[in-house]
């Protein structure tokens, strides 16, 4: 990762903590996430924002349209949710359990406080990871020319009990 790339993760971080944004890790930073409790989690853009955006940045206002039309489907419009914006596993370490340790606890939350989760998965080893602790795949959007997949993904309670069921 560049030093520039580094430094714009880093500002997006500490705009979401400055918000009430939480950063968790576990096992030494062997997993890290940032999660966005349901009174942070940012609503959605209007069509003049994304008339604004998409004068600089046309693609990306085009994915956070179809990531928010996503998201509206999923949960319904303006539902609360907890958002999963940022999961990164340290690949050199070998401990296990801590990706499990940064998830599972927002999972419990999320059950006690019914209130669903939604998170965005840019690979396919981030979906499969977010399916194995039960996130489904509600839409997959498509970006740009190369067409790059990315997975939107929920998990919320659904006929009669919640998921996963563990």
């Amino acid at each position: 990762m560049t030093g520039c790339c580094a430094r714009a993760i880093l500002h997006r971080i500490e705009a979401k903590v400055g918000f009430g944004s939480l950063v968790v890790e576990a096992d030494q930073f062997a997993a890290v996430a940032c999660w966005e409790p349901p009174g942070v989690v940012r609503r959605n853009h209007d069509v003049e924002e994304l008339e604004e955006l998409a004068k600089e940045r046309p693609i990306y206002a085009t994915f956070i349209r179809d990531i928010e039309a996503a998201k509206n489907e999923c949960l319904g419009e303006g539902q609360k949710c907890w958002q999963l914006s940022l999961m990164a596993r340290d690949p050199l370490r070998t401990s296990k359990g801590a990706v499990r340790a940064i998830i599972e606890p927002f999972v419990e939350r999320s059950k006690e406080e019914r209130v669903p989760i939604w998170c965005v998965a840019g690979n396919e080893r981030a979906r499969d990871v977010y399916a194995y602790f039960g996130f489904e795949v509600v839409k997959v959007i498509y970006s740009g020319e190369e067409r790059v997949k990315t997975w939107c993904m929920g998990w919320k309670k659904r006929r009669g009990k919640t998921r996963p069921d563990t």
